[in-house]
């Protein structure tokens, strides 16, 4: 028989066993030293990992009030999906997905408003009756807007993308955004956030017309993260043009020109710009007036001068330059309690990365300071935190739109962004205060707590043990 001593003994170790398997199903997001097999620059104390795979260019992400995610995947899927974590291991299983709405052309804005569910074509705005927690189709969707200006036939590579953010979380009132048709067009006609102030609860047959809304922000290249602010302002991160090229300031310039933009757009139908005008980000000695000034696109446009543009009585200057050709798609306002500062606070924005500029650009997911009083963007305050492990390189992993979720698994919170590359959804979180080791900054940390397996030899050995001296 055994002694009280060996009965005291074999308790503990099962009481260990019990909480063993207890964290492990709870805490099931181990923090990954690669995302999709790619490696990663991140900052100390944060770690990631992949939340799911297998999606279809997924845009848009948005968190419900419940927890769930919901995911705009770009055709051919061409849907909406529902994701959500029941058994909260932090990642979502084959059984925590399920496709919300299916519409042709869907391919980027999506937003939740009141009780319906908004998603965006090219040329068209709909929407779908939607409580959070809903998990089957929704249906057929209604037509809120028409006759958004798409590419011609003789336009092959405009801007397609139409991000909707509403004016207020009570209004029926909303923004969009409509990129540019060309590289540099020859009017701002298609490069302007409109504001569209309609009656959603009487909308008539076949829905509103984009000619019924009124430019809120024009001369805009492709304004395609939007968000407003506490204080009802509304946010923008802009694609510069690419291709700059002046013979008196330079040359071929387009390397660090134009800068890519964060605006804030307080005065309702100003003009920001394109495509007469571009916001200086580097230009060489003795060019140079430093970043957001306003240049001139052509010289022989004797209406837009450098002096000309450079008025912000004409052009609204950005309020934070970024580098160029990054391809910004998203901007979301940081609260982030469990992050170490700065990148706790301010706003955060996804750059896509470039195409076209060597060394590359972007690749990465950054915080911006903003000045506690005048909640302005600190100049120079950029701060990279995941990305390409190396600057100046490209990356198979490309930041599309961001949210916060909390809680997140067993978790406080965490930062998702999407990824239309790799077709994912990644995490960020705080390793501080929660049972983890700091690794580098490249790769990731991990939880130190004991693997399943590996606890249960230990009990067996022991268990062992016990028995050959009993």
């Amino acid at each position: 028989m055994y002694n009280n001593k060996q009965i005291t003994l074999f308790t503990l170790l099962l009481s260990l066993l019990l909480v063993t398997v207890s964290v492990q199903l709870v805490s099931g997001q181990q923090c990954e030293s690669q995302l999709n097999s790619n490696s990663f620059f991140i900052q100390p104390n944060l770690c990631a990992w992949t939340v799911r795979t297998g999606l279809v260019e997924p845009r848009t992400i948005r968190v419900m009030s419940n927890g769930d995610i919901l995911v705009l995947e770009k055709p051919p899927a061409s849907q909406i999906t529902v994701m959500f974590d029941s058994n909260k291991n932090g990642v979502i299983d084959g059984n925590e997905i399920a496709v919300l709405a299916k519409q042709a052309n869907l391919n980027h804005g999506l937003t939740v408003q009141g009780a319906y569910l908004y998603a965006t074509t090219p040329t068209t705005v709909y929407r779908w009756k939607y409580t959070p927690g809903n998990r089957t189709n929704l249906g057929t969707p209604e037509t809120v807007m028409t006759g958004v200006p798409a590419n011609s036939p003789n336009i092959m590579n405009g801007h397609s993308t139409r991000t909707i953010e509403f004016v207020n979380s009570t209004s029926d009132g909303f923004y969009l955004s409509i990129g540019s048709a060309e590289n540099l067009d020859a009017t701002s006609i298609r490069s302007r956030v409109v504001k569209c102030s309609f009656d959603l609860s009487a909308i008539p047959q076949g829905g509103y017309t984009y000619s019924q809304c009124t430019v809120f922000a024009d001369g805009c290249r492709n304004e395609v993260g939007l968000r407003v602010d506490s204080k009802g302002r509304l946010w923008g991160v802009e694609n510069g043009m690419d291709n700059l090229n002046r013979a008196d300031i330079g040359g071929d310039i387009h390397m660090d020109n134009p800068c890519e933009e964060v605006n804030i757009f307080t005065n309702e139908g100003g003009f920001y710009g394109y495509p007469y005008c571009f916001s200086e980000g580097k230009l060489a000695a003795p060019y140079g007036k430093g970043n957001r000034t306003q240049w001139a696109v052509s010289l022989t446009d004797t209406t837009h001068t450098d002096v000309w543009c450079d008025n912000s009585t004409n052009v609204g200057k950005p309020v934070f330059c970024m580098p160029a050709h990054a391809a910004p798609l998203d901007i979301m306002f940081n609260d982030l309690s469990t992050f170490p500062p700065p990148l706790n606070r301010g706003v955060l924005v996804s750059h896509h990365g470039s195409w076209n500029r060597k060394p590359t650009a972007g690749y990465q997911v950054v915080a911006i300071d903003t000045d506690p009083t005048s909640g302005l963007p600190i100049q120079g305050s950029l701060t990279k935190v995941i990305g390409v492990p190396t600057d100046g390189n490209e990356w198979n992993i490309r930041p599309v739109s961001l949210a916060i979720l909390r809680p997140c698994g067993a978790y406080t919170e965490c930062l998702l962004f999407s990824d239309d590359n790799t077709n994912s959804v990644y995490a960020v979180r705080s390793t501080l205060n929660d049972n983890t080791t700091t690794g580098s900054t490249t790769g990731s940390s991990s939880i130190t707590t004991p693997s399943l397996s590996s606890s249960l030899f230990i009990i067996m050995i022991v268990l062992s043990c016990l028995i050959f001296i009993n």
